[in-house]
């Protein structure tokens, strides 16, 4: 998850017995509870990276339709050769774009590879550091200040 407001997170992303969102799954029934949600907060989605036609597969499955596809990928990149797909310079270029219209505090919940690039971008790293950024399951990241900080882990 990424905010860009310490004080919203730490004060409305509490559940019902008082303990911060621990998952995603406490954390969007904290945000549905969230009697004034509409008013305080607005919905801008952003979605994950698409592999086109490669969605779903494996690597196995890539290897045998596409040989030598993934020859030479790291753990990360590969999202970025899929033929079909969204290559890595669109990709950042949409993150970039939605946080460059962000107004106000924002809380994105997203899958790991957008969390890389959302914090990628924030931070202006280059595609290799933002491809091995951490994404562990149960962190809300704060981007503030030109900074990236995780608030629970």
């Amino acid at each position: 998850m990424i905010a860009r407001s310490k004080t919203a997170v730490q004060t409305d992303c509490r559940t019902e017995s008082g303990f911060f969102a621990q998952n995603r799954q406490d954390f969007a029934r904290v945000l549905v509870s969230y009697r004034t949600f509409s008013q305080r907060w607005a919905f801008r989605p952003i979605q994950e990276v698409t592999v086109g036609s490669w969605d779903g597969l494996t690597h196995a499955d890539i290897d045998a339709g596409w040989p030598g596809a993934l020859d030479g990928a790291i753990a990360f990149d590969w999202y970025f050769r899929a033929p079909d797909g969204e290559g890595y310079g669109v990709a950042v270029e949409r993150v970039r774009s939605w946080l460059d219209d962000a107004d106000g505090s924002i809380v994105a919940i997203s899958h790991g590879l957008i969390g890389r690039l959302i914090r990628g971008a924030y931070l202006g790293l280059p595609r290799d550091e933002a491809l091995t950024l951490p994404v562990p399951q149960d962190v809300v990241w704060l981007l503030a200040q030109g900074r990236v900080e995780a608030l629970a882990g």
